[in-house]
Parts: structure tokens; C-alpha cells; sequence
């Protein structure tokens, strides 16, 4: 279990962030890094300790774990795993289905809706 929740929190890292990215189409990154910056900071000091760090991604990895664990058993079986991964492949062709790019003329990008 102790593994488990381990790689969990892994996936939580690194797959988080690209949800995490993806969750709201209003603003730009640096506001959702911003906010999330905030969020883990929670005795507000302006700086982010380790502890909170760790309580941010414990969090994260949480609710990834109850995301992937659809029938809500405790446990991450291959089908779950593999239907999680499916919804977040779908999510980002949604995505880029939605969303295009162009550069400015000073070679900034921004994003544009259809």
C-alpha cells in the first residue's frame, strides 16, 4: 500500500500539473501558479517550507488517488488505471481542439478561443 500510494503521489506531481494547467481556461499559467503558490502557502508568509510543500502534494496526490479509484474500493486496479488515462488523453484533445496558438509580432504566444 505503502508503494502504491507512493507512486501515486509521484503521478500527482507530474500528472497533476497538466490538469492542474488544464482546469481553467480563464486566466493565464502564471495566474493558476500564482494561486496554487498561495494555496500551499498556508500561514501565509510568502515563502512555501517544505511541510507545506509535502501538505500540498499529499492533497494533490489524494485526490488523484480518488479520481483513478472509480469504484471507490481503495485500490487502483489496471482497468481504472487505464480508463483515468484515457479520460486525460480526451481532456487534452479536447483541449487543442479548443484552443489554438499564434505569436505576437514581439514572439510572446497567447492563446485564443475559437
Amino acid at each position: 500500500m505503502k508503494y502504491l500510494l507512493s507512486a501515486v503521489s509521484v503521478l500527482a506531481v507530474f500528472g497533476c500539473s497538466n490538469a492542474y494547467a488544464h482546469e481553467s481556461h480563464d486566466g493565464n499559467k502564471e495566474d493558476r501558479m500564482r494561486e496554487a503558490f498561495q494555496k500551499a502557502d498556508t500561514n501565509n508568509d510568502g515563502k512555501i517550507s517544505y511541510e507545506e510543500f509535502r501538505i500540498a502534494h499529499e492533497k494533490r496526490g489524494e485526490e488523484m488517488f480518488k479520481k483513478m479509484d472509480a469504484n471507490g474500493d481503495g485500490f487502483i486496479d489496471e482497468a481504472e488505471r487505464k480508463d483515468f488515462h484515457e479520460k486525460m488523453r480526451e481532456h487534452r484533445h479536447e483541449h487543442h481542439k479548443e484552443w489554438r496558438y499564434k505569436t505576437k509580432d514581439d514572439g510572446a504566444i497567447v492563446s485564443e478561443t475559437k
